[in-house]
């Protein structure tokens, strides 16, 4: 994979059943974090080195994470609704990501001679699902 710019990741959301995704408005920084923890089964007879069930996770999880330049209340609206959202992360031309997500944090900030920027934060639930080739966002 070669390197790519930021601004060409990008984060998708639709309601659960729509077939139209939404680019989140004025969108500048994007993140995805995915834990893929061990289980710990460290006992008094590994003399105090931490081990790990081996093949197995415990339970697994994962995020995403939008800061942007506020042109809508969208986002931040909607974190007030407590229903799920289909989300995709797409930051390369090889795969993408989809999965259902609620927004769990949003954010609007206002400095004195700063634009009104967002943060909003989506915690995965249920499986995420990795697709090969190029995000299309059309249905």
């Amino acid at each position: 994979m070669t390197a790519k710019a930021g601004r060409k990741a990008v984060i998708y959301y639709k309601e659960t059943g729509d077939t139209e995704w939404t680019l989140p408005a004025g969108a500048r920084e994007k993140s995805f974090s995915f834990n893929n923890a061990a289980v710990d089964i460290t006992s008094d007879d590994d003399n105090g080195w931490k081990t790990s069930l081996d093949d197995t996770s415990a339970t697994r999880d994962w995020s995403l994470k939008l800061t942007g330049v506020s042109k809508d209340s969208t986002l931040v609206n909607r974190a007030l609704q407590e229903t799920s959202l289909e989300v995709a992360f797409a930051f390369n031309d090889a795969f993408y990501y989809t999965g259902k997500a609620r927004i769990t944090s949003a954010e609007q900030t206002a400095g004195q001679e700063d634009p009104v920027t967002y943060d909003v934060a989506f915690e995965g639930s249920g499986a995420l699902t990795q697709h090969s080739g190029l995000f299309d966002p059309t249905p």
